[in-house]
């Protein structure tokens, strides 16, 4: 026992020392370096002070800075799943500006390096760390500039390629995609020695990619640099990409392997639920194979709290996969439902209504077609795929199905004037009746739904009803009950 505590205190003795000598290396460096810099004696010794000086001090606390920013931008960044997401989390021009003043401070200290040690090696990687904070802070002109001038005025090859990868993204931020493609073509051809960056560049040239639909050039780049990559964020959101793109190339199984990765990284919750309904769409997509299993996930999700305001999307992959399995009538339930279930998620209410106004369009049902056709153009965002030629089918469709019900209309009112005055009243009073039937009953339904509501709210059960009987709470045309009444009549009636 004695020999263990000797032995400790033997290894504690020999690590103070050790500690001793280190600080008494620092404190004569120190010395030397400023008088040394009043003779100019010693130029290495003075170079390499400034240099450890520049980076582990002033290089170091602005890195830290612009980190921190980056971070919070990660964390403000809204994707639109409906749509191929960005690989890259730099959030919109607006979270650009709210975090400017904190890049400000970023780009403060790093200019400290180029002021105070102009000549130490740092100087370029203080220029670079100034272009990102402009790149972060949306001011993309003076980015190129920063990023234009380490490149140009710098011989150092990992700054010169990382700016090159830089001035890239700048303009692929822009939207200056041939700006861009152009880089990428002198990128390359170069031979990368930096893992990093090299795997950086390709998800760089991989977004480029996916903004120019070149989906197939997208996938060979993503799954080649998120190999490389150690961010987890990165790697989910590349992950999660190349699921999207495999679902529109028709790559179903890799699909479900990259949305399963995404799982496995411990994504945020809205990757999650966004991955295993990508695995969903997957399914139906393929034909259907494996859809009973994926129907059973679904409707568990719909009995976790956490998923409440994603019922329009779970109702809307269960319609799809009804549908794809020629149920019409559960898809037409679900349909509803997402319809229904829709709060505040515009493209989901666009996309669910727009599937409905086609359904009944092409079954000739054109009430319906039309009521679902209005509902898709008060929600239509303007970003919407095809927006424009949705709005203009909404016009032409309702213009003709006015005049159908026109037709329709006037036909009846001619063959109602053929029917005896007689026979016509007493189909007009039981008409009446069965109107004052209809709504006796929907107040009684009306009334027993609010009961059940109580109820679930009495005994904890937050899950909303859905009413899976009936579709909008669109109503129009009342000019069809003449029509109602004619069919009403027995045929041989009339003329």
């Amino acid at each position: 026992m004695l020999s263990k505590e000797l032995q400790l205190c033997k290894v504690n003795t020999e690590y103070q020392l050790r500690i001793t000598k280190y600080i008494a290396v620092i404190l004569l460096l120190n010395i030397g370096v400023s008088s040394m810099a009043q003779k100019s004696q010693d130029p290495w010794l003075k170079r390499n002070w400034n240099n450890m000086v520049a980076r582990y001090n002033i290089y170091f606390n602005a890195t830290q800075k612009l980190d921190a920013s980056i971070s919070g931008l990660s964390k403000k960044q809204k994707d639109d799943f409906s749509e191929l997401i960005d690989v890259f989390p730099y959030g919109d021009e607006k979270d650009a500006k709210a975090m400017r003043a904190s890049l400000e401070e970023a780009m403060k200290k790093a200019s400290k390096v180029i002021q105070n040690k102009p000549r130490s090696k740092w100087a370029d990687d203080a220029y670079f760390l100034i272009g990102q904070t402009q790149f972060f802070g949306g001011d993309y002109y003076a980015a190129l500039e920063t990023f234009q001038f380490v490149n140009s005025s710098y011989k150092d090859t990992y700054i010169k390629n990382k700016c090159k990868v830089w001035l890239m993204k700048t303009y692929i931020q822009q939207g200056k995609y041939d700006d861009a493609e152009a880089i990428y073509g002198l990128l390359k051809k170069i031979k990368f020695t930096d893992r990093q960056l090299s795997s950086e560049f390709k998800l760089a040239a991989g977004d480029l990619m996916v903004k120019q639909n070149k989906k197939k050039e997208a996938i060979a780049l993503l799954e080649d640099g998120v190999t490389g990559i150690r961010d987890r964020t990165l790697k989910y959101r590349t992950y999660f990409v190349l699921g999207q793109l495999n679902q529109l190339t028709g790559q179903y199984q890799k699909a479900n392997d990259n949305f399963v990765k995404v799982l496995k990284l411990n994504a945020p919750y809205v990757y999650v639920f966004q991955a295993n309904l990508g695995m969903a769409k997957a399914t139906a997509a393929s034909g259907g194979k494996g859809a009973q299993k994926t129907k059973k996930y679904l409707n568990r999700m719909l009995d976790d709290d956490k998923n409440i305001e994603y019922f329009d999307q779970i109702y809307y992959e269960l319609a799809k996969l009804d549908f794809a399995a020629g149920n019409e009538k559960e898809g037409l339930i679900n349909m509803r439902n997402s319809a229904n279930s829709a709060k505040g998620n515009a493209v989901q209410q666009t996309k669910t209504y727009l599937f409905l106004a086609d359904y009944y369009f092409e079954n000739r049902k054109y009430d319906k077609a039309q009521a679902y056709y209005d509902s898709t153009i008060t929600t239509i965002p303007n970003e919407f795929p095809d927006s424009d030629k949705i709005k203009a089918k909404h016009s032409v469709l309702s213009k003709l199905i006015e005049n159908i019900e026109t037709i329709r209309v006037q036909d009846s009112l001619l063959a109602l004037s053929a029917i005896p005055r007689e026979e016509l009243d007493k189909r007009i009073d039981k008409q009446i009746e069965e109107e004052k039937e209809r709504l006796q009953k929907e107040k009684e339904e009306e009334e027993i739904r609010k009961e059940q509501e109580r109820m679930n709210i009495a005994a904890g059960i937050n899950k909303p009803v859905v009413n899976q009987n009936t579709g909008g709470t669109w109503y129009f045309y009342n000019s069809s009950s003449a029509t109602q009444i004619l069919y009403s009549l027995p045929q041989n009636n009339v003329s």
